[in-house]
């Protein structure tokens, strides 16, 4: 069910005010109504129309939460229906606005912050809030609901551990995703029922690290291994080294983007799922990480002996971040940068290890990428296409008619590297790599047939929105890696 239709149904009317009884229904915001806290997600919203603001974002802290909550609270582009709402309890809600029943939206933090959500869900009749000097929590919380209660007991609906005193006052208590503990404690205290279940925050965190994506860095052994040095001591633990810090500063680069992208991952019908989207994973949990991995990252870089390869980590990370802010919304020219993060791979993986990267192998590797750039683009937008969206993730430059244009460029792009590949094995720098350089030519039809069935599945909606990851779980494809890789090693 949409934001939308539940704010039409907590809508009431002048009869149903009249007729309300019994007793009054207070209800968290933070983790309760909302998944994750609103003040969090207001201030990310601004961040995402100027970044900049980013690094304004500490003094306002310093300058306390009532200043920043009015700063961020009077934008004219915050969008509260962009909120993950957490639906179960707007059910309930309208079960009980339809029922004549007082509603109160309670919040710890500053009142224009629930103001903004209670004008845009309509089904509230009151609200408590705290000043911005003092958070309305604890033995506070519980005097203002027992005086806005009066004489009637009251239901309670929360979700934090510092709501325990409200929730043993309360007739009756609903704890939406709370933690086991929490739970256990609360059912000693009241009559108590549980709303959600909780997963693990560890859980939220795996996954929002992507780790079946690291597969994507193995292109750093790719010049290690065609110039015949991958097997040496010391570069096979420079290239470990090098993967691992590309993964790292990866995964904090796919945070960042889900911490971007929040309000078309929760419209998308598949990136709803995503811990971020769905309210599992805290945004200040998820910025904490990001900048955790980063630093992880160039840490572990140091201990390479490559500059060039730390600056093109600094590279990779910066033009990623670029892409998640801008550059994606450039026609073409964000299909180029995406093939190109898979290029700057491959330079890295030359750096570590000393091997300069040919114009053979950029060649090949870039018609190659763009196929599969263009591949995913086309992926996205069909799957927009057939779900009904306007546009591709809520933030794309394209329109249905330009699948005709993704098909064309994409297969011309994979042809081509075909093209490459050929060439290259006609060169005489073949021959001085390799025993059995004939034995190469193998390879032009296993990637002919690799390109060409996985552009059918792509037409045919078949494939993944991402073709990489595709391609690790389909066994044809595992196949067609076993036998280059064996084809490689019978050349040398």
């Amino acid at each position: 069910m949409n934001i939308n239709h539940h704010t039409t149904n907590c809508q009431c009317d002048g009869a149903q005010t009249d007729s309300r009884s019994g007793s009054p229904l207070f209800v968290g915001l933070n983790g309760t109504l909302v998944a994750g806290d609103v003040l969090w997600e207001f201030a990310l919203q601004l961040v995402r129309m100027q970044p900049l603001l980013f690094f304004a974002l500490p003094f306002w802290f310093a300058k306390g939460e009532g200043w920043w909550c009015e700063k961020i609270a009077h934008s004219p582009s915050l969008d509260p229906a962009s909120l993950p709402y957490r639906h179960e309890v707007l059910d309930y809600l309208t079960q009980q606005k339809a029922e004549g029943r007082r509603i109160v939206l309670v919040t710890r933090t500053h009142a224009c912050m629930g103001k903004i959500i209670a004008e845009h869900l309509g089904c509230f009749d009151q609200m408590m809030a705290g000043n911005g000097r003092e958070a309305l929590v604890g033995k506070r919380k519980l005097q203002e609901i027992e005086a806005g209660a009066g004489t009637n007991p009251f239901e309670f609906i929360g979700h934090h551990k510092e709501d325990l005193p409200v929730i043993e006052a309360s007739s009756r208590a609903t704890l939406v995703n709370p933690s086991p503990s929490l739970a256990a404690r609360a059912k000693q205290l009241t009559h108590c029922r549980i709303l959600g279940d909780t997963r693990p925050l560890l859980r939220a965190v795996l996954v929002s690290l992507r780790p079946h994506h690291w597969i994507k860095n193995l292109l750093l052994a790719v010049p290690a291994v065609l110039a015949h040095v991958w097997n040496a001591p010391q570069s096979f633990f420079s290239l470990f080294v090098a993967i691992l810090t590309f993964s790292l500063v990866a995964s904090a680069v796919y945070v960042c983007n889900d911490l971007l992208d929040l309000p078309a991952d929760r419209l998308h019908p598949t990136k709803k799922e995503r811990p971020l989207a769905k309210g599992e994973l805290p945004i200040p949990t998820a910025i904490l990480l990001a900048l955790s991995l980063f630093a992880a990252g160039l840490i572990l870089g140091l201990a390479l002996s490559s500059d060039l390869f730390l600056w093109l980590v600094v590279g990779y990370a910066a033009t990623a971040l670029a892409y998640s802010l801008w550059l994606k919304r450039c026609i073409v020219l964000d299909v180029v940068v995406l093939a190109g993060l898979y290029g700057l791979r491959i330079f890295a993986g030359g750096a570590v290890v000393g091997v300069e990267v040919s114009a053979w192998l950029l060649a090949f590797s870039g018609f190659f990428f763009l196929s599969l750039a263009f591949a995913k683009r086309y992926l996205e937008l069909a799957l927009s296409h057939h779900q009904g969206m306007p546009v591709i993730n809520g933030n794309r430059p394209y329109s249905y008619a330009d699948l005709e244009i993704f098909r064309i460029a994409g297969t011309a792009c994979g042809l081509l590297s075909v093209l490459v590949l050929a060439l290259y094995i006609n060169s005489t720098a073949v021959r001085t790599l390799y025993r059995q350089p004939n034995l190469l030519w193998l390879l032009c039809p296993l990637l002919l047939y690799w390109i060409l069935r996985t552009w059918v599945l792509v037409l045919r909606g078949e494939a993944e929105s991402d073709p990489v990851v595709f391609a690790l779980r389909d066994k044809a494809s595992l196949a067609v890696a076993f036998l280059t890789a064996t084809i490689v090693y019978l050349a040398i």
